[in-house]
């Protein structure tokens, strides 16, 4: 296939349909979401007091978030439009606000008086933050469309690259897929290195009081395609322990345990001396991150990261070995 930057439909329709679904999606997305902010610009102001704002939680049930936790701001306002009292919760234009959980609750207290703006056609669809910046915007259309375009692209002309870097450099073979599988290989070295940079980061962090809420083994299926095409499923195992604590009169609940996150695995045993080493009502040291009260850790100690650091020397190894052979 010859290099040429009009690719020919046959070749750029079917890797098409397989890549530039979810980068559409995210575009459309942000469409949609800058058209709601265009119209809110256009909406008239009233005065609401602030009668609710706390961390609310939200329970993860299915595949590999079993068992995990999310904390919300939920803000809850009430104002006046037509001799009728009109509640609402809906913050901006977004879905949750750019903003950590922690500075969106101090910036709307309970009791405080805050602008809102509503739909005069239905009041009960209003908001507090009508901004939206027209750089995100578009960043948001062009990048992931942008993105798109490149990976087809790279798709397409896969082969070609690969005599291109076959030309320059005779001795390699398989070049595109050689480089491709190192990349993955040194993404799960910077994956380990920055796993042990945060447990660093981690021990310097505020402290205070919590206890454990649960501690568990949750599992799920995970599946996988084999070279065949059928579908193989492996039982994943996750220790989950929930703890909760409080900063600045607000209670959070968090899952991680370490700054590399939630522990999966495919053997139960290691979920389960995992999960062992905390029971409920146990009384826990909390690290928490100072500018975002969610992120936070019981446990400062750096994992091994022996799975990262052998799997990134096997991936390395392969792209050598891919390269070296025809």
């Amino acid at each position: 296939m010859a290099w040429h930057p009009l690719l020919a439909t046959a070749e750029i329709i079917p890797i098409s349909v397989v890549v530039m679904p979810i980068p559409v999606v995210i575009a459309a997305i942000v469409i949609w979401k800058s058209i709601q902010a265009w119209r809110a610009a256009k909406w008239p102001e009233a005065q609401a007091r602030i009668v609710q704002s706390r961390v609310a939680l939200e329970r993860r049930r299915a595949g590999s978030n079993v068992g995990s936790v999310k904390n919300k701001a939920l803000v809850v306002y009430e104002f006046r439009v037509d001799g009728k009292t009109i509640r609402g919760k809906r913050i901006g234009v977004g879905a949750e606000p750019m903003e950590t959980v922690g500075q969106t609750l101090k910036r709307f207290p309970v009791g405080a008086m805050v602008p809102v703006y509503y739909d005069p056609r239905n009041p009960n669809n209003c908001l507090l933050d009508r901004s939206m910046s027209v750089g995100c915007a578009l960043g948001g259309i062009i990048i992931p469309l942008l993105l798109g375009s490149l990976m087809v692209a790279l798709i397409a002309h896969l082969g070609t690259l690969d005599g291109m870097l076959v030309k320059r450099f005779p001795t390699l073979h398989h070049p595109t897929m050689a480089i491709c599988i190192g990349f993955m290989g040194g993404f799960c070295w910077l994956l380990q290195l920055g796993g042990k940079r945060l447990s660093a980061q981690s021990a310097h962090w505020p402290i205070t009081k919590g206890s454990i809420v649960s501690s568990k083994v949750e599992s799920y299926q995970s599946s996988d395609s084999s070279s065949s095409g059928s579908m193989h499923y492996t039982t994943m195992y996750k220790a989950v322990v929930e703890y909760r604590y409080s900063v600045d009169g607000q209670e959070y609940h968090s899952t991680q345990i370490s700054a590399g996150g939630e522990m999966t695995t495919s053997v139960k045993a290691v979920a389960e001396a995992q999960v062992a080493k905390y029971t409920k009502g146990q009384e826990v040291e909390v690290h928490y991150n100072p500018e975002d009260p969610v992120n936070a850790v019981i446990s400062t100690e750096p994992g091994s990261g022996a799975f990262l650091l052998i799997m990134g020397a096997a991936l390395l190894a392969l792209a050598v070995f891919v390269a070296r052979h025809a």
